[in-house]
């Protein structure tokens, strides 16, 4: 794009983007430096996406950020609020533990047969409350879908990251197991969660326990859970990523994007198509998807799995420019840009909204503790 017309577009992002990144008053120079920050580099780098045509380095860059940083947010408003990232007992009692989208699935069953929900968290007026948390994450699956998993979910870029370090996959997800993993993750939760009406995935399984929170440890039990959230952490976050080059524990673990979100990704105004009139099978659209949201039968139909994130990879990569961002209902093909810039401000304000907040408190944090140094 001309960049007249890349300026054109970008200036509207400019006064939205401000809603979000000011819009409470700065209590410290340290939190207005990172609200500065934040809101000069969202707005460089959706003017870059817009001018260069480019989507995927972009949004990656803040995404990774955003989940590296968030841990220092997190553990940090833990240690204000209960003196301590550990989970102590009194601190599950008093339902003062922040709620984390991912158990949503384990909410649903409770919520309907035993009219409770099984997670020791506020409704509302706290940091991260249910209902808060609940809000957020289905209105950002109404608007774009599984583009939740690429754009909005401040644990996915850990696992992204992780996936760059090899230039080539040493092994494949892309068989049986690996894709019903998630489903047996999903049905194990939710009827465990009924069964006992505790939050079994957080008790048990979530890989990011080891750089959010997790209970202090003081019996076997508390040992033993321990050791599999460490575990879940290396095989999830590091191992599987470095061996295969994929978003593992977005593909093939969390009860949430590969499952439920997925499944309503399939009645989202936007997707991703490929044109099969350019497309000349040359199969790299498959290789490089982070979530094996691409196969054969794709390039063949031109459409995506219902596990597209809508992260813009394949888009970006394609040599022959045949994947483009579509709008359901519209022409394939016809006004591709436009399908892309809408989907674009769409996507970029709710990583504005979220990431955005998340990078500047993390930013705000890091700079007070150098300053008292």
């Amino acid at each position: 794009m001309k960049t007249y017309k890349a300026v054109l577009v970008a200036v509207p992002m400019l006064f939205i983007s401000a809603l979000f990144v000011f819009h409470s008053k700065a209590d410290s120079i340290e939190t207005m430096t990172s609200n500065i920050i934040v809101y000069v580099l969202m707005n460089v780098f959706f003017f870059m996406m817009v001018l260069t045509g480019k989507t995927y380095k972009y949004r990656m860059i803040i995404f990774i950020s955003a989940a590296l940083l968030f841990p220092i947010g997190f553990i940090y408003h833990n240690i204000i609020a209960r003196g301590s990232m550990l989970v102590s007992l009194s601190t599950i009692y008093e339902c003062k533990v922040p709620f984390c989208h991912i158990v949503t699935p384990m909410l649903i069953i409770p919520a309907a047969l035993a009219k409770t929900i099984p997670f020791p968290g506020t409704m509302t007026g706290s940091y991260a409350s249910i209902a808060s948390m609940l809000v957020l994450l289905f209105s950002a699956i109404i608007v774009i879908g599984r583009g939740w998993c690429a754009w909005g979910c401040f644990y996915g870029g850990w696992d992204e990251c992780v996936s760059k370090f090899r230039k080539k996959p040493l092994y494949s997800l892309n068989n049986r197991f690996w894709k019903l993993l998630p489903y047996a993750v999903l049905v194990f939760v939710a009827l465990m969660a009924t069964y006992t009406l505790t939050p079994v995935y957080c008790q048990w399984l979530c890989p990011f326990k080891p750089v959010t929170e997790f209970k202090a440890v003081s019996t076997i039990q508390d040992i033993i859970t321990a050791v599999v959230f460490f575990s879940m952490f290396i095989i999830f976050l590091i191992v599987l990523p470095l061996l295969t080059k994929k978003r593992a524990q977005c593909t093939c673990f969390c009860p949430l994007g590969p499952t439920i979100i997925a499944f309503l990704n399939r009645f989202n105004i936007f997707t991703v198509r490929i044109d099969t009139t350019k497309c000349i099978n040359c199969g790299k659209c498959i290789k490089i998807c982070p979530l094996n949201a691409i196969d054969e039968k794709s390039l063949i139909t031109g459409k995506t799995l219902s596990q597209c994130a809508k992260c813009a990879r394949c888009i970006d990569e394609c040599p022959r420019k045949a994947i483009m961002y579509y709008i359901r209902g519209t022409k394939l093909g016809v006004h591709p840009n436009a399908a892309r810039l809408i989907y674009l401000y769409s996507a970029w304000i709710l990583m504005v909204a979220v990431l955005g907040g998340i990078i500047s408190t993390s930013l705000s944090i890091i700079f007070k503790l150098l300053l008292h140094l």
